[in-house]
């Protein structure tokens, strides 16, 4: 399966859940960011596990949840072509 496949195939529930907490926690990456550009101050602990802990880790739950398929489903959504 090459990796545009597995991009567009049926993701299982649970790493569907896995992606979108992904997704959650690159956008509170950024909105940290943004907020600290803003002259805001910010406690040091914050910024660090943004600039780099949430960031990372948001991505990467992200990528390799959307790369996990649903076989059965995929299998199912392939046959009736």
């Amino acid at each position: 399966m090459s990796l545009p496949e597995r991009l567009a195939a049926p993701t299982p529930r649970l790493f569907g859940w896995i992606r979108n907490a992904g997704i959650v926690l690159a956008a509170l990456a950024g909105a940290v960011a943004a907020i600290d550009k803003q002259g805001v101050y910010l406690p040091d602990l914050v910024l660090v596990l943004a600039d780099k802990a949430y960031f990372v880790a948001g991505l990467v739950a992200t990528l390799i949840s959307q790369l996990t398929v649903d076989l059965k489903a995929y299998r199912a959504q392939n046959a009736l072509k």
